[in-house]
């Protein structure tokens, strides 16, 4: 996991679904 930011932040950010898709794609 490079990226530690909040889910709040990355709602916030990108949106509740973009910020899971980023999450599952950064982790793979």
């Amino acid at each position: 996991m490079s990226l530690e930011i909040p889910r709040r932040q990355y709602a916030d950010l990108y949106g509740p679904t973009t910020g899971d898709a980023i999450r599952l794609a950064d982790t793979e």
